[in-house]
Formats: C-alpha cells, sequence, structure tokens
C-alpha cells in the first residue's frame, strides 16, 4: 500500500511533466467550481439539486452544498491531482496491474503524446484531456 500510495504524492521540483498535469488538473476544477457558482448566480436553482442526486432520472430533494471552506475546497482539489497523477504514473509503468477501461486509456496515451510533445503551448489540449480523464 505504501508503495501505490506514493504514486499519488505532489510531483517533485525537478518532474516538469508531472508539475504540469498537477497544475493543470488543479486549474481546471477551480474554474468547475468557479461554473457551478456562475449557475447559482444565473438563477439555474435546479442544478444543485441535480448535482446531489444519485440517480440519473431525479434530482435530489437536497441541494449541493454551495460553500465548501476554502481550505476544505484546497484539499478537495488536492485529492483529485493526486488520483489524476496516479492514473498518469501508473499508465507510465510497463508492467502495471491497473486496468483502465478504453477511454481512460485512450486519453492516457493522448496525454503522453502532449507531455511528449516539443509545442509550447500544450495547456489549453492538456486540460482538455485531463478534464475528458476525470470524467
Amino acid at each position: 500500500m505504501n508503495e501505490l500510495h506514493a504514486f499519488t504524492d505532489p510531483p517533485e521540483a525537478t518532474t516538469a511533466e508531472e508539475k504540469l498535469i498537477w497544475d493543470v488538473v488543479g486549474k481546471s476544477v477551480k474554474r468547475c467550481w468557479e461554473g457551478f457558482h456562475d449557475c447559482l448566480e444565473r438563477d439555474w436553482d435546479l442544478i444543485p439539486f441535480w448535482l446531489w442526486s444519485v440517480t440519473l432520472e431525479k434530482e435530489d430533494t437536497k441541494p449541493f452544498r454551495t460553500y465548501i471552506a476554502p481550505d476544505t475546497l484546497s484539499h478537495y482539489i488536492s485529492y483529485w491531482q493526486s488520483y489524476i497523477l496516479f492514473c498518469y504514473r501508473m499508465f507510465s509503468l510497463k508492467d502495471t496491474q491497473v486496468e483502465f477501461t478504453t477511454s481512460q486509456f485512450q486519453n492516457l496515451i493522448a496525454i503522453q503524446c502532449i507531455i511528449d510533445s516539443d509545442d509550447e503551448d500544450k495547456a489549453e489540449e492538456l486540460e482538455t484531456l485531463l478534464f475528458k480523464l476525470s470524467v
């Protein structure tokens, strides 16, 4: 378990590609949270009930929480960053025992291609792929 848990550790300053993934995932999750609050500002009052629901066809009776303490939000974001980094690191291993869905595997291949490319401005395309992987 300690070996697996080490794959969720934040990236070291020397690993530029992992640092990039970490930063892009954090930015993407923050943007999602801001998007949720934008729905509230537009008076789309039913959306929080659908977000809280565990049933695809029916909204919940309680709304999704609109307030999360800033520290808690930072922790939640870092958990997701760690999870995505875990997936990337496990994908990078040649003899991994982790199974990915076809969609996840294809996204990870595309992410690896972006990371390996010499393209200077890869953050936008990388954000799209990391978002797809998250979904």
